[in-house]
């Protein structure tokens, strides 16, 4: 078989991790050894987390945990469904969708399908001869788990996908694992900083001929801090992949400021291209999300991405929601009977207890401040 030149699909490959070339010009070799394959796994998942600058391993609080860290599966309250769009570089097309369904007595489970495609790349043989044009297309389905049903504060979750990667005709398949932590450093009516750790494509890949490699597999740690009426969220994430030599930091947050508006920024230090800045925007609209991303690769451009998602299907989920709303809008007084509405169902629930106190020192402070000046 003819060895096959693809110079568009090794930009994809090595597109996170391209150095800027002398004089303008691109270096189109990757930064770290290069002793791993499909390494589309690496393009984060989730418009919301990857504005945030990929620092989500110790937030890790909706669906596109299993990709970040399944363990922040088990923080779901609600059933969650998706869709984000990417626009990455040179044209590339990037799809990915899930379903997540906690449940109180199994934890949470999801899924997800992601799909990376392109036609038209122009082929060449090893002489340089054209073979016209073909298509790329790389696929991922994954399961995941998580739960906090072991240890007090401590959440545990794991995932399995399989891989599939296809060019002009040839295709390479493997299996791969995930396995996450996430332990509540601290919790209480005000704030809450959790700890995460997240394993990521632990697995070898089969090659397209013959043999395999090892898949890009990457230690991540992070911390994650929740405040202010749970309008702030702040990330702090260190990343080793195999191939990178020392890794790099990532540090994103997140603002609500209007019960249905949130605006993110985040930056990674040492990007191998572009300024390391991504920024971008989520709009709430009842039970649906909206959300929008723009990250900087420099010299490739700019990658965009737009993702929508629907929460179901569970009474203290959208009563919880339904009660931070309140909160942002300082309607104290109707937040605190939502979340009573959370424990008339399930006495226990922290969550619920802890934002009832926060209310209640809301109240009791405004009440001291002269008058009753709740909001109506």
């Amino acid at each position: 078989m003819k060895k096959l030149l693809w110079f568009l699909i090794l930009t994809l490959d090595l597109g996170p991790c391209l150095p800027a070339g002398e004089a303008g010009t691109l270096d189109l070799r990757a930064s770290g050894a290069g002793t791993s394959s499909a390494d589309f796994l690496n393009i984060g998942l989730g418009a919301r987390a990857t504005a945030m600058g990929g620092s989500f391993v110790g937030l890790a609080d909706d669906a596109s945990a299993i990709y970040w860290n399944p363990a922040g599966l088990s923080q779901l309250l609600e059933q969650e469904v998706g869709f984000l769009h990417a626009q990455w570089l040179s044209g590339i097309n990037y799809e990915y969708g899930f379903y997540a369904a906690p449940h109180p007595g199994w934890g949470t489970w999801a899924a997800s399908v992601t799909l990376l495609h392109k036609n038209d790349i122009p082929g060449f043989d090893e002489t340089g001869g054209s073979l016209g044009e073909v298509s790329v297309k790389n696929q991922v389905a994954t399961l995941g788990w998580g739960s906090s049903l072991f240890v007090e504060g401590l959440s545990l979750g794991g995932s399995v996908k399989w891989i599939q990667e296809n060019l002009a005709g040839y295709s390479a398949n493997s299996y791969a694992a995930d396995l996450g932590a996430l332990y509540s450093l601290t919790e209480n009516p005000f704030y809450k900083v959790q700890a995460g750790l997240s394993l990521r494509h632990l697995g070898n890949h089969g090659n397209f001929v013959s043999g395999s490699e090892s898949l890009p597999r990457t230690l991540a740690v992070g911390v994650g801090f929740k405040g202010w009426d749970q309008r702030l969220s702040v990330g702090l994430d260190g990343v080793f992949p195999k191939d990178a030599g020392l890794g790099f930091f990532t540090i994103g947050s997140e603002y609500w400021v209007h019960p249905v508006v949130a605006i993110r920024s985040g930056y990674r230090w040492n990007a191998d291209i572009g300024t390391g800045f991504s920024a971008g925007a989520g709009f709430r609209v009842g039970a649906f999300q909206f959300d929008y991303t723009v990250s900087d690769f420099g010299a490739l451009g700019l990658t965009h991405r737009g993702g929508i998602s629907y929460r179901f299907g569970g009474a203290m989920g959208r009563y919880y929601r339904e009660g931070l709303a309140l909160m942002r809008q300082e309607s104290y007084a109707e937040a605190f009977l939502k979340f009573n509405n959370i424990l008339s169902l399930d006495p226990g629930n922290k969550r619920a207890i802890l934002r009832m106190k926060e209310c209640q020192t809301h109240i009791q402070k405004e009440l001291k401040e002269g008058g009753v000046p709740l909001k109506p």
